[in-house]
């Protein structure tokens, strides 16, 4: 069939050299989804799914989105896609919490007050 013939042209190497014109962290994925298949073909309808992933949100979100993925060992093309969806691929900064301080004011009693 022609969708046979399709991935007859594709080996890993080609994908892997997709995978770096995206980014390191691009690739790092399509080599877990490769290695987790007993056979290299058997992932290569995923891997050209994430690698399409590129094309319709972007370069740029889809190396954040396995940067992420790759940190948490979740290299799927349903869990990466669903990270760029929400907007999960940004790496969010904590924010420090305030600390809120008692201001000075004549109603407001110390401890004092209550030994």
């Amino acid at each position: 069939p022609s969708n046979h013939r399709f991935y007859s042209e594709w080996s890993p190497e080609r994908i892997h050299r997709w995978a770096k014109s995206i980014g390191e962290e691009v690739d790092q994925v399509i080599e877990n989804v490769i290695k987790s298949r007993k056979h290299p073909e058997q992932a290569f309808k995923a891997c050209m799914g994430i690698l399409s992933m590129g094309k319709k949100y972007g370069d740029v979100r889809l190396n954040k989105a396995c940067r992420k993925a790759n940190k948490f060992g979740t290299c799927s093309l349903k869990r990466i896609e669903s990270m760029i969806k929400l907007g999960l691929e940004e790496e969010k900064q904590p924010q420090l919490e305030l600390i809120s301080t008692i201001p000075d004011h004549e109603n407001i009693r110390g401890g004092q007050y209550y030994s």
